[in-house]
């Protein structure tokens, strides 16, 4: 390891070259008043250019921030009727996208351009028969999610319903995501009034 200081400003800087096995590695550590760099000049406190790895707590005082990955899709007033038979999942499909990032849309499903573990958030609200049970479920490649599901029934009249859901559920790259609907009585229409769907990736 060599060692090298470099005057700018009348301030020093040092930094460190590593040689292995005939590789040159320049400037491995950077110290700059007060300043950390770890294979770059460092612009704050400690600054590191490459992954990460810490085995141990780690405390922070103020904010954490990064690149977020997070998708959502809703409806607002969407009036989708969805001609069901029984006992059968159906997408819902009249959906706006909106805020994405590390998602993409295929026709109406969520693409995931990143796996992992994410943390998903889904409410609607619907018309239909009287005295029939409905349930909405997350999708993941056309099949419906236990762990990510609700369930509600019209009474009498035929009043809206609301029903919503919130789970975690590992996912991986390309699998395809998306809402749900049974009608579990009868071959009755479903009348979709509104819907929203959310992600945010919280692990690997």
């Amino acid at each position: 390891m060599q060692m090298n200081a470099e005057t700018i400003g009348g301030v020093v800087r040092y930094s460190w070259d590593l040689t292995n096995n005939g590789a040159f590695y320049e400037n491995n550590l950077m110290l700059d008043r007060g300043r950390v760099g770890i294979n770059k000049i460092p612009t704050v406190e400690l600054d590191v250019e490459g992954d990460t790895i810490l085995n141990g707590d780690l405390t922070v005082t103020k904010n954490i921030t990064g690149n977020y990955i997070y998708g959502e899709c809703y409806g607002d007033d969407i009036g989708e009727t969805i001609i069901t038979d029984p006992n059968k999942y159906y997408n819902i499909t009249n959906m706006t996208v909106g805020n994405l990032n590390g998602i993409h849309i295929v026709d109406t499903a969520m693409i995931i351009e990143v796996a992992g573990t994410y943390s998903f958030s889904s409410d609607m609200s619907l018309q239909g028969t009287a005295n029939n049970e409905y349930h909405l479920a997350l999708g993941i490649n056309g099949e419906r999610q236990l762990k990510c599901h609700a369930q509600a029934k019209v009474g009498t009249g035929t009043d809206k319903i609301n029903l919503g859901y919130t789970c975690l559920i590992n996912v991986e790259v390309d699998d395809a995501l998306t809402s749900m609907v049974e009608n579990t009585n009868a071959g009755n229409n479903i009348d979709v009034h509104d819907i929203n769907l959310n992600l945010v990736r919280i692990g690997d």
